[in-house]
């Protein structure tokens, strides 16, 4: 028995459906041991181990096979399971059986946890930590400790830390807001609380109390009134620099700003004063003007130099209200003494109109009249009565001119075409020239002792005093009215009034208000007074004279043998580059410096920049360098810089573009940085081809060359757009085309676009107006008599591409005859020049004006040089120079094909 117990185990080898162990008191049975352990094969469907119906405990294990339950039962009462290969320990109270400790899950039904690890026993008892339960966190301790009473809300007063604050009624009606429209009507918000910072609108309101405008630009569109107590009338806002803004009257050029005074004393005004010698303008005799200016400067140096003019006149002041420019008063200048602090200017009134107030801000301008040119003989062609062999108009006093036969007489050459020919008395079919023009309003100004000259856009009112030869550039139309007859003394000619502008309508009439004439651009009208009996009198219109488009002045060779092959370029507003073929050295490529400062042209030395060339083109780089690019006779397509100092040239390293041979090259100069020539590939086929030039100083380097198109070409012109971008024109054999070359990492070409379905015989030109405007000068060869004409081209820089309009005629010739070499050069972005040569016609050049904004182009009349200086001209090139100034370098094949420098110059269209 002893043993039994110490061993406590107990082996039972079941077998079926249940096994029973049976109870015999105070024997020692299978009952008595404390551990079971039930092994054996059971039936599938579970097992029944029986114990007797006392009160005991045991710890039974379920080694049977079939993975069944063992049930433990006392026959009464509840009964207790062990699952399979699990282990219990089992109570009996003798009348039921219970579960203890247990190797196996517990489920939670039972009072365990149905569970094998601690986060599954939590999970399984609804305690999983962030799903079921809140994990530790400080904040949850602090808000635990946080006592909320009514109209509170918590918030945040540290980390881990929390406190409750009041939440008015008020703040809630925001809270409960749907969306930030909906708050914005709960605060009584405008559309203004919507604006960006920097795009604020104020419609129908305004804004009050601003102190500072923080921004440093801003922008008003629309009417924007200032407060009255800011600024005066027709003041301006300006900036001292340092951000401050004030108010006061605007300055333009010559213009001084002063304020007016009423008082009439000949003495110093005070700084920043002018003042009158009688309250009546029309009776003003005399100014006193303070060597201070309103703003505070010294302009006595300045004043001072308002006489310098050897005319009798001096110039024009006006004296105009800033804060109502209706108010003037407008004089002639004929003497200035400068006594200590101020100017004392002796006038004559010429208009004036409202009432100038004191303390007035006005401001000064003073137009000074050009100097007085030398006398000598003035002749007319008709007008006046014959004297000897010329024809005479007599001025009468105060002129002491005189005539052949001691007649007190100004003769004026209008007609003639030279001087030689008036004294011969020969007058000569041609019409009036610009140039004549404007050479007999000046000699009117000369011979007849002065004149004035007056660029205004008011109307004038000539009287008895008046000088008798009005010069005026009109600024606007304006109407000259001559003086009550009765003050003046028959026989004429009266009046001399010279149109010396262009554009605007200079009307005359007589003192009844009688239509004289309506002058135009460049038209001198007499005028001779035969009857001064009544106020308006007996006014005679003398001959009115025509001024009209280009006249060529001076010549001058540069090249002493036969020159071809001619390109120029603008250096600066007084220097051109010519570079050419000198025909008669072996045709070495040769370039020269021409300055047009003077009144001819002065050559310079030329340089040789190769020893055979066919064709050469070039382009300004900057004001004292340009690019030169020429076939080197056969062998290849080279490139040099040239710099100028003075008119002395001196070479850079030349640099090939196409090892090939190349001919009609034509270059142009986007940047300092960038060249782009176009030109025939005679190594592949004559195909139109285009290469970048990069240009560092006087060193070349070219890129990479592309084949435009696949098409032949004799002629090339091309022309910058921008930094970028250059438009080109080429001739093809049966068609020719135009496009845009683009050079980024490395160079392009748009699609080229046809603007001529023929060849232009190699003869065009072409001009880049603005970045979306060119213009392309052409031979129109198809056509029988062979016109220039000219076509415009619309260009998208972005696309890129062009787009072409429709040609218009610009030089044309005799029938059966031609034109050739026509160039074109850009005046402004709406204006170009034009020259072409009238061939079988001895050579002679034409010039025209082309305008071009919209539509078709406009293109002025055509003007044709003087045989005597621009015969059998051929080869030309066109450069201008200044607007109305332009370079014409050509060969002259009456002179033996020299090569000759032409002036040619404009006064009037």
């Amino acid at each position: 028995m002893l043993e039994r117990m110490a061993q406590g185990y107990l082996a039972i080898a079941a077998s079926g459906t249940s096994t029973t162990i049976t109870l015999t008191d105070w024997t020692l049975g299978d009952f008595h041991y404390f551990t079971y352990d039930v092994t054996g094969t059971v039936d599938a469907g579970g097992h029944t181990l029986t114990l007797p119906a006392k009160a005991f405990a045991r710890f039974i294990k379920n080694n049977t096979t079939n993975s069944v339950t063992l049930t433990v039962s006392i026959g009464v009462g509840t009964t207790a399971t062990i699952a399979a290969g699990k282990a219990a320990l089992i109570f009996s109270d003798g009348s039921n059986v219970t579960k203890g400790p247990s190797t196996e899950v517990m489920a939670v039904a039972d009072g365990g946890t149905g569970s094998t690890t601690a986060a599954a026993a939590r999970t399984a008892l609804g305690l999983a930590i962030g799903s079921d339960v809140q994990a530790f966190d400080t904040d949850l301790t602090a808000l635990a400790g946080v006592t909320i009473a009514a109209d509170q809300i918590l918030y945040g007063s540290g980390p881990g830390a929390w406190a409750a604050t009041s939440l008015t009624a008020f703040a809630r009606t925001i809270l409960d807001d749907a969306d930030a429209a909906t708050a914005r009507a709960t605060l009584g918000l405008g559309s203004i609380a919507t604006q960006a910072a920097n795009s604020v609108s104020l419609t129908g309101g305004s804004a009050t109390g601003m102190t500072t405008l923080a921004s440093a630009t801003f922008t008003v569109t629309g009417q924007y009134s200032l407060p009255a107590a800011d600024g005066s009338a027709n003041q301006f806002m300006k900036t001292d620099g340092a951000g401050a803004i004030s108010f006061g009257y605007p300055v333009i050029g010559s213009e001084q700003p002063y304020t007016f005074s009423t008082t009439t004393t000949d003495s110093d005004p005070g700084a920043g004063v002018v003042r009158l010698n009688n309250a009546t303008p029309a009776s003003v005799t005399e100014i006193y003007i303070d060597d201070l200016n309103a703003a505070g400067a010294d302009i006595r140096t300045r004043i001072a130099a308002w006489d310098d003019s050897t005319s009798s006149t001096k110039g024009t002041l006006t004296i105009t209200s800033l804060e109502n420019p209706a108010e003037y008063i407008c004089v002639t200048l004929t003497a200035l003494t400068q006594p200590t602090g101020y100017s004392k200017l002796t006038v004559t009134h010429i208009d004036s109109a409202g009432t100038l107030a004191n303390a007035e801000n006005i401001v000064l301008s003073f137009v000074p009249t050009g100097d007085q040119g030398a006398g000598g003989d003035v002749n007319v062609q008709e007008g006046g009565a014959a004297v000897g062999t010329r024809a005479n108009l007599n001025f009468g006093t105060p002129f002491s001119t005189t005539d052949d036969a001691g007649n007190d007489r100004v003769d004026v050459d209008l007609d003639f075409a030279s001087q030689a020919e008036a004294e011969a008395g020969t007058a000569v079919d041609k019409p009036m020239n610009a140039l004549r023009t404007k050479q007999a309003i000046d000699a009117l100004v000369s011979t007849a002792g002065g004149a004035t000259e007056t660029t205004t856009g008011t109307d004038q009112t000539l009287t008895s005093a008046s000088t008798r030869v009005q010069s005026i550039t009109p600024t606007a139309d304006l109407t000259v009215n001559l003086p009550d007859a009765t003050t003046l003394n028959e026989g004429g000619p009266s009046f001399v009034i010279a149109h010396k502008g262009i554009g605007n309508t200079i009307t005359v009439r007589d003192n009844g208000g009688g239509l004289i004439a309506a002058l135009t651009t460049g038209e001198i009208l007499t005028l001779f007074l035969r009857d001064n009996s009544t106020a308006a009198g007996g006014w005679l219109r003398g001959s009115v004279t025509q001024g009209s488009g280009f006249v060529n002045t001076a010549t001058e060779i540069f090249n002493s043998a036969g020159t071809e092959a001619i390109s120029a370029c603008l250096l600066d507003t007084d220097k051109v580059l010519y570079c050419y073929r000198d025909a008669g050295a072996s045709n070495v490529g040769n370039a020269v410096c021409v300055d047009y400062s003077g009144a001819t042209p002065s050559i310079g030395a030329e340089v040789q920049f190769n020893a055979d060339i066919n064709h050469s083109s070039c382009a300004q780089i900057e004001t004292d360098k340009a690019i030169i690019t020429y076939n080197n006779a056969t062998t290849s397509g080279d490139a040099v810089v040239v710099t100028a100092s003075g008119t002395t040239l001196t070479l850079g390293t030349a640099e090939t573009f196409e090892s090939a041979n190349t001919t009609v090259s034509s270059v142009t100069v986007c940047s300092t940085s960038l060249a782009i020539v176009a030109y025939c590939d005679k190594g592949n086929t004559d195909y139109i081809t285009a290469c970048p030039i990069a240009i560092s100083g006087t060193t070349l380097t070219a890129g990479g060359a592309i084949q435009v198109a696949a098409e032949a070409t004799s002629g090339t012109a091309i022309d910058a757009i921008n930094s970028t971008q250059a438009f080109l024109a080429y001739d093809g054999p049966s068609v020719s085309k135009c496009c845009i070359l683009t050079e980024s990492t490395g160079l392009s070409a748009t699609t080229p676009q046809t603007f001529l379905a023929s060849d232009t015989d190699s003869d065009l030109d072409c001009c880049v107006l603005s970045s979306t405007r060119a213009l392309i000068l052409f031979k129109d060869n198809p056509t029988t008599d062979k016109p220039t004409d000219v076509v415009p081209v619309t260009l998208d820089t972005a696309t890129p591409s062009v787009s072409v309009g429709l040609a218009v005629p610009v030089a044309t010739a005799d029938s059966g005859r031609s034109t050739s070499m026509p160039r074109i050069d850009r005046l402004d972005d709406d204006t170009a020049i034009s020259i072409t040569n009238i061939d079988n016609l001895s050579d002679v050049l034409s010039v025209q004006k082309i305008n071009w904004n919209s539509g078709t182009p406009n293109v002025g009349a055509q003007t044709t040089f003087s045989y005597a200086i621009a015969s059998a001209a051929q080869n030309q090139d066109l450069v201008v120079l200044s607007a109305g100034r332009y370079a014409v370098p050509y060969r002259d094949a009456g002179n033996s094909n020299y090569g000759t420098a032409l002036i040619i110059e404009e006064f009037a269209e």
